[in-house]
């Protein structure tokens, strides 16, 4: 049995390790997941008692025994330091069966009677209980054991030693305890813990030599927060409103008049793409080159080189040649929908840049025609 304790609380604390490691986006939460007020609980368990099986004799092989009972525990707590540090009182109950425990068990009566004990306790929560979904904690304490505290027994026990005979019913406990918490909402939670108890000499016996029994406890059960964490309306802050500022009629600004400029300030056309072989204009290409003349009618300081560029298929006389006709299909759209061929002029390009088929299979960008923007005051230089 043992051994099923000290499993239990490596699990535990593997638990606690495993919680520990959570990211720290999960720490930054602000989701109130459990109340940091005052608490109940209560849970049922397993109660073993490691020690004695006749008190008066001295500890030997024959003379030892483990003994597991259900257990049902309460408890309250309140935090001592925000929701990190709870003090916790706790209440046990084990051994109701006590009476099936008879024959050579029937002078140890914390083998056949029912138990009780108490024990406040100091809970430390490893991170603040209301930032953590799953929650780890240890406690210790300090506390008292007494079997048959409902008086069906009057057996004592006396011992030799210094010091007069005490009842054989009484101990006191130090528990050592690990657990874990998971918070189903900010009122109800659910808690698994184990637990080893020190016990040290009987109560009132004041004798040296004595081998007092331990005991362990593993429980689960429900804790339930008395404090509701959910703010009223009536806790919320009212918000304070500024003032109202006076804000004065608007007034448009005065237009302000601004001389023609001789500089082009267009930068940017838009570039038609040929399909291969083709000259021909499509619709989508009519519609892109009407932008551009409505550019040109509202900027009459700006002139339009028209540039043409054609694929890397054919030779170079014929790609230059190429590359002006489609060049010249542009001019012709220009002229034809009231642009003066003065403001035009045109400029083959030929295969100007190689095809990179990785980049562009279809070489879709090199058979095309730009309407490049300059000032028409520099403009003649680039007629040709």
């Amino acid at each position: 049995m043992i051994r099923l304790h000290a499993v239990a609380a490596l699990t535990l604390l593997l638990i606690c390790l495993v919680s520990e490691t959570n990211t720290a986006s999960s720490q930054n939460r602000q989701r109130q997941f459990r109340g940091t007020q005052a608490h109940f609980g209560t849970g049922i368990g397993l109660f073993t008692y490691h020690g004695r099986i006749n008190l008066s004799d001295s500890r030997s092989d024959a003379n030892f025994t483990r003994s597991s009972d259900p257990a049902f525990v309460f408890f309250g707590s309140f935090p001592i330091l925000r929701d990190r540090l709870f003090f916790r009182g706790l209440l046990g109950l084990s051994n109701l069966n006590s009476l099936s425990n008879g024959g050579t068990l029937s002078n140890n009566e914390f083998l056949n009677r029912e138990l009780f004990w108490f024990e406040p306790q100091v809970a430390y929560t490893f991170f603040p209980g209301s930032k953590k979904k799953l929650l780890p904690y240890a406690y210790t304490g300090f506390g008292t054991l007494i079997a048959d505290p409902f008086g069906g027994s009057s057996r004592t026990v006396d011992q030799p030693g210094v010091g007069g005979p005490g009842p054989d019913r009484s101990v006191f406990t130090w528990p050592l305890g690990l657990g874990v918490d998971y918070s189903f909402n900010h009122k109800f939670s659910f808690f698994v813990d184990a637990s080893f108890r020190i016990n040290f000499n009987y109560v009132g016996r004041n004798q040296g030599g004595t081998n007092p029994h331990n005991s362990s406890l593993i429980m689960a059960g429900l804790r339930m927060n008395l404090v509701d964490v959910k703010r009223s309306v009536d806790d919320v802050p009212p918000i304070e409103l500024p003032d109202p500022v006076d804000i004065p009629p608007y007034s448009p600004p005065s237009p302000v008049t601004r001389e023609p400029s001789n500089q082009c300030v267009l930068l940017e056309m838009n570039t038609l793409f040929f399909t291969e072989d083709s000259l021909e204009l499509s619709p989508i290409m009519s519609s892109l080159l009407n932008e551009n003349i409505e550019a040109l009618e509202l900027s009459p300081a700006c002139c339009a080189i028209i540039e043409g560029y054609t694929d890397g298929t054919d030779t170079e006389t014929e790609a230059l040649q190429f590359s002006r006709e489609r060049a010249t299909a542009v001019y012709d759209f220009y002229t034809g929908n009231g642009i003066a061929s003065d403001r035009l002029a045109i400029r083959q390009q030929g295969t100007a840049l190689p095809c990179l088929k990785k980049e562009d299979p279809d070489c879709t960008i090199h058979r095309r025609v730009e309407s490049v923007m300059v000032s028409c005051n520099t403009f003649p230089g680039y007629r040709n």
